[in-house]
This record gives C-alpha cells, sequence and structure tokens, in this order.
C-alpha cells in the first residue's frame, strides 16, 4: 500500500465528519427548536461550517494519495462496477449535503426544510460509510474482507463523531446539549473499540499467510495492539471521573487528556488497519 499517510488522514477525517453529522442531526431531532440558538453562516461558531470545512480538507488530502490527481475527472466512470468509483460519487453527494445544510441555517429556512437537510446529510454520510466499508472489504486481501472492518469504520466514526461534538460544545458553551449523555456514550464505544482491538489480534493471528507482512510476522502487531488497547483503557478512566464530577463545570485536565487519547488510538488504529493489508492471489 502506498501512501498510507493519507489514506490514514482522509479516512479518518471523512469519518469523522459523518459522525459528527448524524450526532449534529440526533440533537436537531431531539431538540429542533434549540438549533436556533446555534450560531450560522460563516463562523467557526458555526457546526455545519466546521463540518464541511473539514471535508474539504479530507478531500484535499484524498488527492496525495493518487498517482495523477489529474486523472480524478474520470473517477465516476465506473460506478456500475467499481467501489471507488461510488466512493468517490458518494463523497460528492456528502459535501453537496453539508453544503444544503450550511446555506439552509445560514438562509434562515423554515424547520420543514432544515428536516429535509439534517435528514439528507445523514443519509448520504451513512451512505459514504457503506460505499468505504465495501471499498476495502476487498476478497484478494482476507485480513480486510471480514466482519471486523465495518466494525472498525462504524466505530471510528461513532467516537471521533461525539468527540468532535463533544470538544465543539464545550468549546463554544452550548447549554442546551448536555454534555454527561455524550460522555457515557463515548465511554460504552470506547469498550467496544477495545473489544474490537482485541478481536482484531486474536483473529489475525489466528490466520496463515503464504506471504509476508513485517508487521505481522515480525511480532510489531502484538505490542502495538496492547499499546493501542492501554491507550483506550486510560481514555475511559479519564472519562469516567469526568463523568462522576458532580461539578456545574468538567475539570479540563481530565478532559484534554481523555480527548487526546482518543485521537491518539484512533490514529493506532487506523494505522494498524493499513499495516495488516496482505494481499492473496491475484
Amino acid at each position: 500500500m502506498n501512501n498510507e499517510g493519507a489514506l490514514i488522514a482522509f479516512t479518518l477525517f471523512s469519518q469523522m465528519i459523518i459522525g459528527s453529522i448524524l450526532v449534529y442531526a440526533l440533537v436537531y431531532f431531539i431538540s429542533m427548536d434549540d438549533i436556533s440558538q446555534l450560531s450560522s453562516g460563516f463562523s467557526l461558531k458555526t457546526p455545519e461550517f466546521l463540518l464541511l470545512l473539514g471535508m474539504l480538507v479530507a478531500l484535499a488530502i484524498s488527492f496525495l494519495h493518487l498517482g495523477r490527481p489529474s486523472n480524478a475527472i474520470h473517477a465516476l466512470n465506473n460506478l456500475k462496477t467499481s467501489w471507488i468509483s461510488r466512493e468517490i460519487f458518494a463523497v460528492t453527494l456528502f459535501s453537496a449535503s453539508l453544503l444544503m445544510l450550511f446555506m439552509a441555517r445560514w438562509l434562515g429556512a423554515g424547520k420543514s426544510w432544515l428536516t429535509v437537510s439534517f435528514g439528507f446529510s445523514a443519509m448520504t454520510g451513512l451512505l459514504l460509510l457503506v460505499t468505504m466499508v465495501r471499498l476495502y472489504m476487498i476478497p484478494a486481501v482476507s485480513t480486510w474482507n471480514n466482519w471486523l472492518t465495518p466494525t472498525n469504520f462504524t466505530l471510528t466514526a461513532l467516537i471521533s463523531g461525539l468527540a468532535f461534538i463533544f470538544v465543539f460544545v464545550l468549546v463554544f458553551n452550548i447549554e442546551f446539549i448536555r454534555l454527561k449523555p455524550i460522555v457515557l456514550a463515548l465511554m460504552v464505544l470506547l469498550l467496544f473499540e477495545m473489544a474490537h482491538s482485541g478481536l482484531l489480534y486474536a483473529h489475525l493471528n489466528s490466520m496463515e499467510f503464504s506471504s509476508g507482512n513485517q508487521f505481522l510476522a515480525d511480532g510489531i502487531f502484538k505490542p502495538v495492539t496492547i499499546i493501542r488497547m492501554a491507550v483506550i483503557g486510560l481514555a475511559i478512566v479519564f472519562l469516567l471521573f469526568v463523568y462522576l464530577q458532580e461539578k456545574a463545570e468538567f475539570p479540563s485536565t481530565p478532559l484534554i487528556l481523555s480527548m487526546s487519547l482518543i485521537f491518539i488510538e484512533m490514529v493506532i488504529g487506523r494505522f494498524v488497519f493499513f499495516a495488516t493489508f496482505i494481499r492473496i492471489g491475484i
């Protein structure tokens, strides 16, 4: 695999945006009338503006792993047979949906149009996630072609999306969004992430490969998995400390540490995913 750094960054960025819009849409459908309290337009306090910027960054990063970026215009030529063409189509559709949501809130659209915009953004985000999963479940890559890949991508989207919304609410002091349910959800999802990490190690360790992979063959996978699980465990401990606080304001140090550890764990997990690439057969 070439340009793994670009692939790691693109998949993490795009999945974080997907998870964030899903959480944002959920908040909207729970508290429709309260969304008007949020900023709109060209401001870093506007959620959809930040998400749109993030998606543009992800798109820019995606060009770094193309052999010839000028050929990107031909990427939609094989929608019937190619999952990479479908992913690019889904990226375009998702980006357009974020722009539509941005315009709807900026121009003060009514509740019905906002509902359509939020719903469309959530659905196109899920569509993009599905195409990303299918793209990497390659039959010739047995280390990816299993249920652990969709679980990995889904957990990444939900955890990173919740973390993004959590940081946004905290930084800009959004009062109508309760933080403790987000912290609780993050802890539960991180437990699933830890279990996934252990299952991934057990699954790949039980497989026999005719072709070599230094990451798997040289014993690097095991210590990286241990480090990853330790990072997840620490993040859960710090989040638990935050969750148990009865004060109105959460302690800043455990919050910074927990969010930093979640980011580190996401990067390690995605590095592990691409490092376990092994192609079998033609």
